[in-house]
C-alpha cells in the first residue's frame, strides 16, 4: 500500500489552522492532529 504524499498546499493549509488554534489559547499538544495509525498487517 502506497503512502499518500501531501501536497505543500495541505501542510500549510494544516499548520495556519494549528497556528490559529494555538494563538486562540490551545495548547500545541490540542492543536496537533493525532498521529495516523500505521495500517496492521494482515497473514495471508
Amino acid at each position: 500500500m502506497a503512502r499518500k504524499h501531501h501536497m505543500p498546499e495541505e501542510i500549510d493549509a494544516k499548520l495556519r489552522q494549528a497556528d490559529v488554534l494555538i494563538s486562540q489559547g490551545q495548547s500545541v499538544a490540542d492543536a496537533a492532529p493525532p498521529p495516523a495509525l500505521a495500517p496492521k498487517p494482515t497473514m495471508h
